[in-house]
């Protein structure tokens, strides 16, 4: 169990630096959007980094749970509540269980800030790593939709 809630610690903790550096390229493009190259830029290399690395691992950890998760259920709420199940009270284990959907949520709401500053409203490249990070999103998205929804065989006849 122990390992479960530092786990989950540590996802947290990766998830507040991608939100935090998403925050600070949507700067940097509204920045630049009004005020041009008077604009002075805030979103450095070791910004574009994380944005990177940790997206990828986020990214990664969200496609991960959807597979293991059936349609039917709240994402994870079947391996948090088979693991903490009789050490938490009833408030911490619906909490608990609803922390990968929180997760997940947070995650797709960054996605789409991402494609949308990064990508739909830049008409120049102004952070070069948020929208490679806005077009890599959508490859991303649709592998967690399939993890999650699966992909069913055709029966042979092409349905």
């Amino acid at each position: 169990m122990s390992q479960l809630i530092f786990g989950g610690m540590i996802a947290i903790i990766l998830l507040g630096f991608y939100v935090w550096s998403i925050v600070d390229a949507v700067l940097v493009v509204q920045c630049k959007r009004e005020l041009g190259e008077n604009c002075k830029e805030v979103f450095s290399n070791n910004m574009s980094y994380i944005l990177n690395t940790l997206g990828a691992l986020i990214s990664s950890t969200v496609v991960g749970v959807l597979g293991a998760t059936k349609p039917s259920e709240l994402p994870a709420q079947s391996i948090v509540e088979k693991s903490l199940k009789g050490n938490l009270t009833a408030t911490a284990n619906r909490f608990a269980a609803l922390m990968p959907t929180i997760f997940i949520l947070v995650w797709i709401v960054c996605g789409v800030i991402t494609v949308i500053y990064g990508f739909m409203l830049s008409d120049a490249d102004y952070v070069a790593s948020f929208t490679a990070a806005a077009k890599a999103w959508f490859g991303v998205a649709i592998a967690a939709v399939y993890a999650y929804f699966g992909i069913k065989p055709s029966n042979g006849n092409g349905q």
